[in-house]
């Protein structure tokens, strides 16, 4: 194991604010979520209980994650890790977060069986990866019989620096070009800028467009912040053109390398994601 010391975070909030920025590969898409109302920044105060959001963490597990870095959740709102009894319904969250922000997701990912048995395999392999390989969150609406509305899925930092992640082979009926530019370009961009550097690697992160502005998504983001920043590791991600510029602004990231995909004049014409990379340390801000 190797000591590291974390930054120490403090969370400096307004008078009557409270955060409600929300946010989908990179953690998979990226997705601009809007604004907040309250400010993340680096500072040396600290806190002695464990799970209050000034607790500055120092440990000595580098790998993996801590468990007693736990997420704040939002008004109304909880946080919980996924469970395969979410698959269906994490299912439907990523058809109905993903596809509806740009045309490149209709054809990345249509709205047919195939791609929904895809989909609901894809996250069972994860669930079932366990949480030394995979985390997988959701948030429920608390005042809507406990409706899933928003997700991440993550992967922790392993020692070889590896990160192979279960995806399954991908659908006869998706256009192949199109997949093999998306899953296996971000993989290969992944392999490009991190190499065999342990890592954070956000896979996806999505909400449903109602409950964007309502604050679902950034402590799912502010998480690994933390998470990150108590290993002294770097995030690894890949953003849209929706989300990238929310992404560098909220959480640090900075662009590294262009993922282009095929361009296909009658559907969704041109499309690019950038791969983005958040220093430990970074300032989060929902500002």
């Amino acid at each position: 194991m190797i000591r590291i010391s974390s930054p120490r975070i403090v969370y400096r909030q307004s008078p009557g604010l409270k955060i409600v920025v929300t946010a989908a590969r990179t953690f998979g898409p990226l997705r601009n979520d809007g604004p907040a109302t309250s400010r993340c920044i680096h500072n040396d105060a600290e806190d002695t209980n464990a799970n209050s959001p000034t607790k500055r963490f120092s440990y000595t597990k580098r790998f993996g994650y801590d468990p007693k870095i736990v997420h704040q959740n939002p008004l109304g709102f909880a946080i919980r890790p996924a469970t395969l009894n979410d698959v269906e319904a994490l299912t439907q969250l990523w058809i109905d977060s993903f596809n509806p922000s740009h045309k490149f997701w209709e054809v990345a990912t249509p709205d047919i069986p195939a791609t929904r048995r895809w989909l609901s395999e894809m996250w069972a392999n994860g669930i079932k990866a366990g949480t030394s390989k995979i985390v997988t969150h959701v948030v429920e609406d608390l005042q809507k019989d406990k409706k899933l509305v928003a997700y991440s899925r993550f992967s922790p930092p392993q020692e070889d620096g590896s990160q192979e992640l279960p995806i399954p082979e991908w659908p006869a009926e998706w256009d192949y070009e199109v997949s093999d530019a998306l899953w296996g370009g971000m993989e290969r961009n992944r392999l490009y800028v991190m190499g065999k550097k342990p890592h954070w690697f956000g896979e996806f992160a999505g909400v449903l467009p109602p409950y964007k502005r309502r604050g679902c998504v950034f402590p799912l983001m502010e998480w690994v912040c933390r998470q990150a920043d108590a290993a002294g590791v770097e995030i690894y991600g890949d953003g849209t053109e929706a989300g990238l510029k929310y992404w560098k602004r909220h959480f640090g990231f900075q662009d590294r390398r262009v993922i282009k995909f095929p361009k296909r004049p009658d559907t969704y014409g041109t499309y690019e994601m950038m791969s983005i990379v958040r220093p430990p340390g970074a300032v989060v801000t929902a500002r």
